[in-house]
């Protein structure tokens, strides 16, 4: 939602609010909120961390499983749970690192000059959305779908439309994936859960609710591996 999308060479030194007035400034559909900003440098230091996660989460898992094994007499239940982790290994070293970054978008006016005015980079790319009409509940939860958005609805609502989580989520992990990348759950509200339930949403918004890990039984003896998971 710029009057002229499209590909641009940047200058040295030039910033987020020169690109946008070369693209003719935003639309009035522009949905600041939703902004999706990926950066080339940021994607190659989120890959590294998610590596170095991945790689840490192997090694205390096969430490947990060897503690396990002298403990429980089934080796064929300790062999089931080495082969799902490695599958769970496998599947997490396919995860890409997209590079989005956080950024607060406004009105040219109020952009300038601030610092959310950065300098950009090679392979930088900024895209402006429409504002989108609905808010998603995705996960264990009864009706898992989108919902029409309506102002001064919260997290509890939404959850309510959904018929709440199910018998099996884990209720102490639900996450809101904002609209502008950012993550908000439920442990920080301060082990007060109205707090997190009274969050008032914006278009866009998803929340996640997760399966409770602890009743899947592959991971009931790695307890361990879970919480590194989440």
């Amino acid at each position: 939602e710029v009057k002229f999308p499209g590909d641009y060479r940047i200058k040295e030194g030039e910033r987020l609010s020169d690109l946008i007035e070369r693209a003719g400034g935003f639309t009035e559909k522009a949905y600041f909120y939703g902004a999706y900003f990926t950066s080339e440098k940021a994607r190659e230091i989120q890959q590294i961390s998610i590596d170095r996660m991945i790689d840490d989460l192997e090694m205390r898992a096969q430490t947990v499983l060897a503690e396990q094994a002298q403990l429980v007499e089934d080796k064929q239940a300790i062999t089931a749970q080495q082969s799902a982790l490695q599958q769970l290994v496998n599947r997490l070293r396919q995860i890409q690192a997209t590079g989005r970054m956080s950024i607060t978008l406004g009105p040219l006016e109020s952009l300038k000059n601030t610092p959310f005015d950065f300098e950009l980079q090679e392979d930088d790319s900024l895209h402006i959305p429409q504002q989108p009409s609905f808010v998603s509940v995705v996960g264990s939860v009864y009706i898992s779908k989108s919902y029409m958005y309506k102002a001064n609805m919260t997290t509890g609502d939404y959850l309510q439309k959904a018929g709440g989580p199910t018998m099996t989520a884990d209720k102490k992990a639900i996450y809101v994936v904002k609209a502008n990348g950012e993550i908000l759950a439920s442990a920080q509200s301060k082990g007060i859960f109205n707090d997190f339930e009274d969050t008032l949403l914006m278009p866009g918004d998803t929340i996640v609710v997760p399966e409770d890990l602890d009743r899947v039984p592959t991971f009931k003896v790695i307890k361990d591996v879970a919480d590194i998971v989440f």
